[in-house]
């Protein structure tokens, strides 16, 4: 595994600094509410920010400070990922109209879903690039497309993708047997499952935003710096 995981994840990386404790429970309280508006735009934002400080190689990981910043940059993503979401949805219109199957739609949906985040990445470093005047020509962009680093990189991204679902059904499995035997007795076990639940889900976006950098800094012809 540590020619996928260990070349494209620091798994030491989020709890660099002196406020990593602050920054897991601030990042698992926002992901637990993150189908609100609010968290959501700081959730992104941070993780927008994240995936620049993996660009810039810096050696900690951002804090919630500048939260200015943060929304602002939460606010781009969120924009970004609604008209990401609306151009699949118009993409899939047609087999929604020749295909009467709700299970074929879903899985067209999610292809495309998949396929266009594959390019995501590149394309967001090659803006990166552009505005900091280090552009990267048509050719340096088709290679790190087509290159085996990114590739892997992604598959380290799928990998992890899947591992926090698997986890969140297990922690899930956990919690509902415990209520099911223990009743109202379970309910501070509860509490710390879910502080365990959400703390790890902020650890997973971490490793997946840095799986997707790593790819496209590893597959970069160059060092952004």
């Amino acid at each position: 595994m540590d020619l996928f995981i260990g070349d494209y994840v620091d798994f030491k990386y989020p709890f660099r600094g002196d406020d990593a404790f602050f920054r897991l429970i601030i990042g698992g309280a926002l992901s637990i509410i993150l189908l609100t508006v609010i968290p959501a735009i700081f959730f992104f934002g941070y993780f927008n920010r994240l995936f620049k400080f993996i660009i810039y190689e810096e050696e900690r990981p951002p804090t919630f400070s500048g939260i200015s910043d943060i929304i602002f940059s939460g606010i781009l993503t969120v924009i970004a990922l609604g008209v990401y979401f609306a151009i699949i949805s118009t993409l899939i219109i047609p087999f929604e109209l020749l295909v009467n199957s709700t299970a074929i739609v879903l899985f067209i949906f999610v292809v495309y879903f998949f396929a266009g985040l594959y390019f995501l990445p590149i394309f967001y470093y090659s803006y990166i690039r552009l505005v900091n005047n280090k552009a990267l020509s048509s050719e340096d962009i088709s290679e790190m497309i087509t290159s085996s680093i990114y590739r892997m990189g992604f598959l380290t991204f799928l990998i992890i993708l899947f591992s926090w679902f698997v986890f969140g059904l297990v922690l899930s499995g956990i919690a509902i047997g415990l209520v099911l035997l223990l009743g109202s007795m379970s309910y501070p076990i509860i509490i710390f499952i879910v502080f365990i639940g959400t703390s790890m889900n902020f650890l997973f976006f971490n490793y997946m935003v840095m799986a997707l950098a790593n790819s496209v800094l590893r597959a970069s012809p160059d060092r952004f710096n």
